[in-house]
């Protein structure tokens, strides 16, 4: 059926029912009249950019052809958001845990739409949209108060610049566009009130400031990362950063393959390590174990958890010496790993992996990757051993991205894993 009026149902169904309520919000009129705490504009930014950071990713990996007509890459808001979090991030501005509870509430909406009705989600974009019209008068009121933010911590106010009416014009003309049924109509409208009501409830909860409840997240480092402990000590954080990065160079195979989200989730994985050493030995080794099984079956093998785990206990004593005690559940995490590997191939063995590189093919194969002999003979036991299907996941991005690599990969497989004790 012809569906050239859904924005203006759209709008019918939300304009006057949702507008008041966030032009009224404490927020909003500490803007308007200059009073606005930084804090509540750096929560303000962070919660957007756990809704926009798991909405862009969701949309890109589906193949839904309704809501891709009204996707376009120039939409995206994240890249920027990130911008301006990195701005503030030297500032160590603690977090708003009720902020970043309404947005995570919402991501999680998202990723449950994506798996249902994945055209519904046009229902948040043409709120997210929108509001990129009323950006441009929050930023004017910002910049007001803060001028030192201009062109620093407002990338995401000022995401379309001059061309912000234009844009939105596109965007109506491709929603209104695609062909939908009456029930998909209503589930777009029902996605759209969701997500009004969720930034109301962020708007909400980002004054009155409750300065004793704020504290370090994980949405500072990562907001992708979900709702689990980082440390609360600077000198921590700062050293599970340092250690995330090491490991990434380190293991160049980690950046080829997830390029910055995957430095994200190195910080916020590292600072969650971190965070164990509050633990018990025994309970330490069991959030590793677990840990270690769910990056197996990303792809990620055992032996870069090791890695990481060491280098991590080395930047926490390095700027925590006096912790130097606790942080040495990490090191004894560490072994336990390495531990686990000798019992199916000894030291020397994986350390003479390379020799096993026979080929030219074999050598560009690798460096192409950023996998290196050894990693793929951590992921070669991991899998012996049911942690998870790491090397099938390897192969299957090996497919995706370098498919003339396969043949030389499952060659090398074959050899390694004839010197594995089972």
């Amino acid at each position: 059926m012809e569906n050239c009026l859904l924005v203006d149902t759209i709008k019918n169904a939300t304009h006057n029912k949702y507008h008041q309520k966030l032009e009224s919000s404490p927020y909003a009129n500490l803007l308007k009249n200059y009073k606005l705490p930084i804090e509540s504009y750096v929560g303000h930014i962070r919660a957007m950019a756990i809704i926009h950071g798991v909405l862009e990713h969701e949309i890109r990996k589906t193949r839904n052809k309704t809501l891709l007509l009204v996707w376009t890459e120039e939409m995206q808001k994240y890249p920027l958001l990130e911008k301006d979090m990195i701005y503030f991030f030297p500032q160590w501005i603690k977090d708003i845990p009720e902020s970043f509870e309404n947005a995570q509430s919402l991501a999680k909406n998202i990723r449950l739409r994506v798996e249902s009705f994945p055209e519904s989600l046009i229902g948040y974009l043409y709120v997210l949209e929108g509001s990129s019209i009323g950006a441009k008068v929050i930023k004017k009121d910002l910049i007001f108060q803060f001028p030192f933010l201009e062109n620093k911590g407002d990338h995401y106010l000022s995401s379309y610049g001059d061309d912000t009416l234009k844009k939105w014009e596109n965007f109506k003309q491709r929603v209104n566009s695609i062909q939908i049924e009456p029930s998909q109509k209503q589930m777009i409208i029902e996605a759209a009130c969701e997500i009004y009501e969720g930034i109301i409830d962020i708007f909400q909860s980002l004054y009155p400031l409750q300065m004793e409840k704020m504290k370090y997240l994980s949405v500072s480092l990562n907001p992708e990362a979900g709702a689990h402990p980082i440390p609360q000590d600077v000198k921590e954080i700062q050293a599970s950063i340092q250690a995330g990065e090491k490991c990434m160079d380190k293991f160049p195979y980690q950046k080829i393959r997830f390029g910055e989200r995957g430095r994200k989730f190195a910080h916020s994985d590292s600072a969650w390590l971190a965070t164990l050493v509050n633990l018990k030995k025994e309970e330490v080794i069991h959030q590793v174990k677990w840990l270690k099984r769910v990056l197996s079956n990303r792809g990620l093998p055992s032996y870069m958890l090791q890695v990481h785990l060491e280098i991590l206990h080395d930047e926490l004593c390095k700027l925590v010496p006096e912790k130097q005690k606790e942080y040495e559940k990490l090191k004894i995490a560490a072994e336990e790993i390495y531990s686990f590997r000798q019992s199916y191939m000894n030291e020397h063995a994986f350390s003479s992996l390379s020799k096993h590189l026979t080929s030219d093919m074999d050598k560009e194969c690798f460096l192409k990757t950023g996998l290196s002999a050894s990693l793929l003979a951590s992921a070669i036991i991991d899998e012996k051993a049911g942690i998870g299907n790491t090397v099938q996941n390897i192969l299957k991005w090996v497919t995706d991205s370098q498919v003339h690599f396969v043949d030389a990969f499952q060659s090398y497989i074959k050899r390694v894993s004839s010197l594995i004790t089972t």
